[in-house]
């Protein structure tokens, strides 16, 4: 099995000069400073050992998106420490400081957050890897909203990273919605993917003005999942918006019509507001969708 040793651990095991014997033979290998493992340092055992060996460190950077999509780690990994840590820059590793001390643990290192890791990859302009970790984030639909509100509470949102949010279907129904953004756009209609309304986020608006929702039976047949949509469209509704919602099968079997109803809504004039119109999002005050469809029995 693959260790970790301390400085201490060595010491209470091995001689100085047993230790020298054991990495010239290829047994144990110097990470850091009072660090050794007993395999070659790559991959997790070499994050665990730098953990060891630098306190608080935070990968981020390349190593943090490749953490967070299961990925082999390349090297050098990449952390970030506190504004009082000194700059390493070695084949192993390169740290930096950093103000930012949130963190995630993934496979038990402690990771930036996807938010935090989407807007440096953005930044730096890898368009490419901050567009899969997006959509690998996002596979789930209900962790879709609480991705998107932690990228929205970011301190500053890179230009990089505003785009891609705009112009990227995610969730489980990204193919579907990948088509419905591709109909439209062959349309001719200016789309903005992922937008924030009030509480909500909508899949897409339409010219600054029209929303479409695109609906599947794996998500939108539950009790408390149709509640949500109810004042989700509500709140879009009362904002200024014309909220337009398709299933998938309209899309799959009259692509034409769907179209036409976004055509034809954007011919009435709208001063829409984003900003909230209702005090709380419905699953605050909401029994049924805060406690499940047994809630029904308390009304």
């Amino acid at each position: 099995m693959d260790q970790i040793l301390s400085r201490e651990e060595l010491r209470a095991r091995f001689t100085r000069r047993e230790v020298e014997q054991l990495v010239r033979a290829g047994e144990l290998f110097h990470v850091a400073r009072g660090v050794h493992t007993t395999a070659p340092p790559q991959g997790l055992v070499l994050a665990r050992a730098l953990l060891l060996a630098y306190a608080g460190l935070i990968y981020s950077g390349d190593t943090a998106c490749q953490l967070h999509l299961g990925q082999p780690l390349s090297l050098p990994l990449q952390a970030i420490g506190s504004m009082k840590c000194r700059a390493i820059d070695t084949d192993l590793l390169v740290r930096k400081a950093s103000r930012c001390r949130e963190h995630v643990h993934v496979k038990g290192v402690p990771v930036t957050p996807v938010a935090h890791t989407l807007a440096w990859l953005a930044e730096f302009r890898r368009i490419d890897d901050a567009r899969a970790l997006l959509q690998h984030s996002a596979k789930d639909r209900s962790h879709v909203p609480v991705l998107l509100a932690a990228i929205h509470a970011l301190p500053r949102i890179p230009t990089e990273l505003r785009a891609l949010l705009d112009t990227t279907p995610i969730a489980q129904d990204s193919a579907a919605e990948t088509r419905l953004h591709g109909v439209l756009e062959r349309a001719g209609f200016a789309l903005r993917c992922n937008v924030k309304v009030g509480h909500y986020f909508y899949d897409l608006l339409v010219e600054d003005r029209v929303l479409v929702e695109l609906n599947s039976r794996t998500y939108h047949s539950t009790w408390d999942q149709r509640t949500k949509d109810a004042w989700k469209a509500n709140e879009a509704q009362a904002a200024g918006y014309m909220l337009i919602a398709v299933t998938v099968e309209d899309l799959d079997r009259h692509p034409a019509q769907v179209m036409e109803i976004v055509r034809l809504a954007l011919e009435r004039p709208r001063s829409p507001e984003q900003s909230p119109v209702m005090p709380r999002p419905v699953w605050e005050w909401n029994a049924q969708v805060r406690f499940g469809d047994g809630a029904r029995d308390f009304y």
